[in-house]
């Protein structure tokens, strides 16, 4: 009535009224995961030293550790994110149901409910308080859509300033060699398939050298349990288990267990 008497009286302007109101629906939330801000640093960490690398090159054998702009030693820099079993790994958000809505007529407009989790998670992590926790320790692998902790870290090159030392609370097998001066600790088993050179090897079980060492009496190794190596040549080492070689043991000084 109010909007037909002012156009009656003003019939040359335009005049409005809002003679029903809806409401919108609002949407749930997602499910989101927030990573830990300190492993998110590690990981830019590690695509920083990927890129100078790259930019840089490796340091010549002989040349200071210590190399790049700031003085990086990319020796005592791995190349890897480790967590341990009960480490919080990120935040886990639930996702929510929203609100309603309705139309001009007073019907109800659905709200969409948010997706869950959108990552995919496995056996070595679980969902705690909040937080996704390591429910293993080991390599943390973090994508677009998967989180998940690798027990066994697997490196397909060499150890050398590409991975820098390793320090693993697991089993490490090595596809390449293990190069001068470089160090692989272990909690478990130690297997490389190509060549061991003057290093360091500290493994709490087997350690399992395909070819062998060639220490030229710097190498040095402690095996927990056994080792198996094709040869060793200027090692010096303390083995707790047997000490099983294929072809020789020259020039070694060596403390066998067993």
């Amino acid at each position: 009535d109010d909007l037909i008497a002012a156009a009656r009286e003003s019939p040359d302007e335009e005049h409005s009224a809002c003679v029903a109101r809806g409401t919108p629906p609002r949407d749930g939330e997602h499910a989101g995961f927030t990573l830990r801000p300190e492993l998110a640093d590690r990981f830019e960490e590690i695509e920083h030293r990927r890129r100078a690398l790259l930019e840089q090159g490796e340091p010549a054998p002989g040349d200071a550790e210590q190399v790049g702009e700031g003085a990086v030693d990319f020796r005592e820099m791995s190349a890897f994110v480790i967590v341990h079993e009960g480490e919080e790994i990120g935040m886990v958000s639930d996702p929510s149901d929203g609100s309603d809505g309705t139309d001009v007529r007073g019907e109800t407009i659905p709200a969409k409910k948010g997706h869950s989790l959108q990552i995919r998670t496995d056996h070595t992590t679980r969902v705690r308080s909040g937080w996704l926790v390591a429910a293993v320790s080991g390599k943390l692998l973090v994508s677009v859509d998967r989180v998940a902790v690798e027990p066994t870290l697997t490196i397909d090159e060499d150890v050398d300033y590409s991975t820098g030392n390793i320090d693993f609370p697991g089993d490490v097998v090595v596809r390449g060699s293990i190069k001068d001066q470089f160090r692989v600790c272990a909690s478990g088993d130690v297997r490389v398939d190509s060549l061991v050179e003057a290093a360091t090897i500290d493994c709490d079980g087997d350690l399992t050298l395909s070819r062998g060492m060639a220490g030229r009496d710097a190498g040095e190794l402690r095996v927990g349990r056994t080792l198996r190596a094709g040869y060793l040549d200027g090692v010096r080492g303390l083995i707790e288990g047997a000490c099983i070689v294929t072809n020789e043991i020259k020039q070694c000084r060596l403390r066998v267990g067993r």
